[in-house]
């Protein structure tokens, strides 16, 4: 997910995406290089350019089906059950 965020909220380890230029050309102040954010050095430069905002790529959470669940926990019952019928 791409989120907006201000330009003192950017840490290292964030990525900056950029957007088309139909919507960074009327926000003066938006950040638009795209890549990592590798240091505090680069936060301060950033900062003292005189940026406000930031597009940067978020962690989406993966969706339900796709998370690993954990295997259904047989009881003794239902082991009975199956040795039953495989009889």
């Amino acid at each position: 997910m791409i989120k907006k965020i201000a330009i003192d909220e950017l840490q290292p380890g964030m990525e900056v995406v950029r957007l088309s230029s139909e919507v960074w050309e009327h926000l003066p102040f938006l950040y638009t290089e795209p890549g990592p954010i590798t240091s505090e050095k680069q936060v301060n430069r950033i900062r003292s350019e005189g940026y406000l905002h930031a597009f940067i790529q978020t962690v989406d959470a993966e969706p339900m089906e796709k998370k690993a669940r954990p295997p259904a926990q047989r009881t003794a019952a239902d082991t009975a059950d199956k040795t039953e019928s495989s009889l």
